[in-house]
């Protein structure tokens, strides 16, 4: 790619997050609004169809390529802002740094940066082994009751990876503070799944609205929160893992009262 920006191309939307952070339905709300074309974790898609086969449904070009990908499904559309997602898995995945991928970024046209951020980073680890357990990761009704899940705090399977949980928490705390330190001087709004999605993902939608230039419409919330309870409800060894966090600056993600 020769990094020449087409005027004719929409012009893209990157949101950045580790997942379990209300990324889908703040995406649907944003697909929405009349100027935005929102289609979720295309490098997500795009390993999966190199794995599977590309869907009928998936019109367009899948290549899994960085690059090629982003321009590929920018071509595809034709509102005046295209928006997507990615995760520090994705692009571990594909062999490319944070910074080289925002420069990458800003090669094709790319001035709006979002990272949506879950503070308790030990509730997205939780929320993903429930969608694991479920098989469903996005739900239209609240479950009537939680489904338990047992957390092995020695070797924690997160993204695909056995960790011990302290070192999960970590890596993610890094990552996101390397971001945050790379987005400095560049535009970006910092939303947080805590503020901003919990009590209305409305609010998280319209702060995007407003930092890409363009009138709210309508929205209606089509997705619900698929893990709401209290971790004591839901972690089965409850007691390993609070004595595992116990003294560490990610205690409080087991009470939930916010960090120090």
């Amino acid at each position: 790619m020769d990094g020449v920006t087409n005027s004719r191309l929409p012009r893209p939307v990157v949101m950045f997050h580790v997942g379990r952070s209300g990324s889908r339905v703040v995406g649907d709300l944003l697909d929405q609004q009349s100027p935005v074309t929102w289609e979720g974790e295309i490098y997500r898609k795009a390993l999966a169809y190199q794995r599977n086969g590309i869907p009928a449904k998936a019109k367009g070009e899948w290549p899994v390529e960085p690059e090629g990908l982003l321009v590929a499904r920018q071509r595809e559309h034709r509102k005046e802002f295209y928006g997507f997602e990615v995760k520090f898995q994705h692009l571990e995945r594909f062999k490319i740094g944070v910074r080289d991928f925002l420069l990458l970024l800003e090669r094709h046209g790319c001035r709006h940066f979002v990272v949506l951020r879950r503070e308790n980073l030990l509730r997205k680890i939780i929320s993903s082994r429930v969608g694991s357990a479920i098989g469903r990761f996005h739900l239209v009704e609240t479950p009537q009751a939680p489904t338990r899940v047992w957390i092995d705090p020695n070797r924690t399977k997160v993204d695909g990876v056995e960790r011990p949980l302290i070192e999960a928490l970590e890596i993610f705390d890094r990552q996101l503070a390397e971001l945050d330190a790379l987005l400095e001087g560049r535009p970006h709004v910092a939303l947080t799944y805590e503020r901003d999605v919990a009590a209305d993902p409305r609010v998280a939608a319209r702060k995007i609205c407003d930092f890409l230039g363009i009138p709210e419409e309508p929205m209606e919330v089509r997705y619900a929160k698929t893990n709401p309870w209290p971790l004591r409800e839901v972690i089965e060894n409850y007691g390993d893992v609070r004595d595992c966090l116990r003294g560490t600056r990610f205690e409080w993600m087991l009470e939930e009262t916010g960090p120090a």
